[in-house]
């Protein structure tokens, strides 16, 4: 009779058939770059292909990947017939943990068409699109005098792959590539740094497998044959994972139970540690040592240097000493909505997102029920608290948060009305409803207003087609008469004034 432990390796060989089934199909929904073009890199002029006169791609390649002229014509010429902006190169030999963190991380069949889904890959050799590479902020150069950039590593590859996705969020896609070369087989230790780059949110991604192996071991004594089971389908799975279409590569298949076994065991330390914020305040984020570091000619975009971190601090520091007082108005005697006088404390708050100091009274209505902040922020208080919230060091935060599910933004936009012709989103924050929102309107044109940075960027990722930078109703007299649509999301109750926010929104529609 099996013990209750014997169970645990029967359940493991029953989840790792599933999940080989799973991942087999993802592996088989990648496209195969077949035909050899024979044309020049980059399009020729005057061709008939309607992307023939797109900017030339750019070629980013991991330290010991090789690519031949044929092979590199053809990728080009896949990626213009398929309007692909950028397209991350799949070896279709791999050593065998490649194969499957490729097949986990990627999901063939609706990751060109998720606008919000993370940039993933093989991390082997990416083609960009040199005009987008040159928006992300990635290199110095502009888009008419890039190159091929070669000996990058793996982990720098994810910061490329991801950020890239989000300046084209719909024609980012992968393929299979026969006659590229991977990078040589490691010793667990390359592995374990593209997975502190890929899964710096998602920590408890990185130790599933050692999870899974300890289920195996716990009932091993009581259930031997099934947990022999377990270990051998394990071992097998990148086979069974790749089929036809991704190989192991040759001698790997037999080191691949140690090489995995040890990024696995690795993943346990270095877990997303506690770091404070600009002010000392403790704060939960992917610790910084873990990050892929900005290498020469490729910088991260997005992500400020210890200087840079530095540097705020001793900007807040000075700002602190000037004290809170001139953050605030003088307090309301009146409530802002209705103009009535009976009004009472409700609560007494504080930052709790940065920790930034001050105390926030709110009082209440008793006329109408406005529940408003009394003294209000004034517009230096407004710079204080939402810098680094949006953008700078709270940008990475903002960007999961907000980039977590397309589903609220979808249901945002799913409105019974005629097709509008302009949207403004006020209060778009980095742009991710106007991004999802095109789903379900693609002949919109959709602009975005916001106080912060992140609005200037969304732009730039083509996310929103134009974008303003400052206080709704100072603009809006400049937009009269403009929008069929105007979606204040999370927003109106943030305001100074809310009646006159509204009054903006009536100037601003057709």
């Amino acid at each position: 009779m099996v013990r209750r432990r014997g169970w645990l390796p029967v359940a493991a060989c029953v989840g790792i058939g599933l999940n080989s089934i799973r991942l087999r199909g993802r592996v088989g929904a990648i496209d195969v770059i077949e035909s050899v073009d024979h044309g020049p890199p980059g399009g020729a002029p005057g061709s008939d292909d309607p992307h023939a006169q797109r900017p030339p791609y750019v070629l980013l390649l991991a330290s010991g990947v090789r690519l031949g002229p044929e092979h590199r014509r053809a990728a080009d010429a896949y990626a213009r017939r398929h309007g692909c902006e950028v397209l991350d190169l799949v070896p279709a030999e791999m050593s065998a943990h490649r194969i499957l963190d490729l097949a986990r991380m990627v999901d063939p069949s609706t990751y060109r068409s998720a606008r919000l889904a993370r940039g993933r890959g093989a991390f082997q050799a990416v083609l960009v699109d040199a005009e987008v590479l040159a928006r992300t902020g990635l290199t110095t150069a502009d888009s008419t005098d890039l190159t091929d950039l070669t000996d990058l590593t793996e982990a720098e590859l994810v910061a490329v792959l991801e950020t890239c996705k989000r300046h084209a969020a719909a024609s980012t896609d992968l393929a299979v590539l026969p006659g590229l070369v991977g990078a040589e087989p490691d010793d667990g230790r390359t592995r374990l740094s593209v997975h502190r780059a890929a899964y710096a949110w998602e920590p408890a991604r990185r130790v599933l497998p050692a999870l899974r192996d300890a289920a195996i071991l716990l009932g091993a004594t009581s259930n031997p044959l099934a947990a022999l089971a377990a270990v051998t389908m394990s071992w097998l799975q990148p086979v069974a994972v790749g089929g036809s279409r991704l190989w192991v590569t040759p001698g790997t298949l037999r080191r691949s139970m140690l090489t995995r076994r040890r990024g696995a065991l690795l993943q346990l330390v270095g877990m997303p540690s506690r770091t404070r914020d600009l002010l000392g305040a403790p704060t939960i984020g992917p610790d910084p040592a873990t990050c892929p570091r900005a290498p020469r000619p490729i910088r991260t975009a997005g992500r400020l240097t210890p200087t840079e971190i530095a540097e705020k601090r001793s900007q807040y520091r000075r700002e602190l000493a000037g004290g809170l007082d001139r953050f605030l108005e003088s307090p309301r005697t009146t409530c802002p909505w209705c103009g009535g006088n009976d009004l009472s404390v409700r609560m007494n708050g504080r930052d709790v997102s940065q920790g930034k100091p001050g105390r926030f009274r709110y009082d209440r209505c008793g006329d109408c029920g406005h529940v408003f902040q009394n003294p209000r922020l004034s517009f230096e208080g407004l710079d204080f608290y939402y810098r680094d919230f949006y953008d700078g060091l709270g940008a990475a935060m903002i960007e999961e948060v907000f980039g977590f599910s397309p589903g609220p933004y979808l249901h945002r936009a799913s409105l019974s009305i005629p097709t509008p012709r302009r949207w403004l989103d006020v209060g778009g924050g980095h742009g991710h409803f106007c991004n999802v929102a095109r789903t379900v309107w693609p002949t919109t044109s959709f602009d975005a207003l916001d106080i912060g940075a992140g609005i200037e960027e969304a732009e730039r990722r083509r996310w929103v087609d134009r974008a303003y930078r400052g206080l709704f109703p100072d603009i809006a007299a400049d937009l009269a008469d403009q929008y069929d649509v105007i979606s204040m999301f999370h927003y109106l109750e943030h305001t100074r004034d809310p009646l006159a926010e509204l009054d903006a929104a009536a100037l601003a529609l057709a």
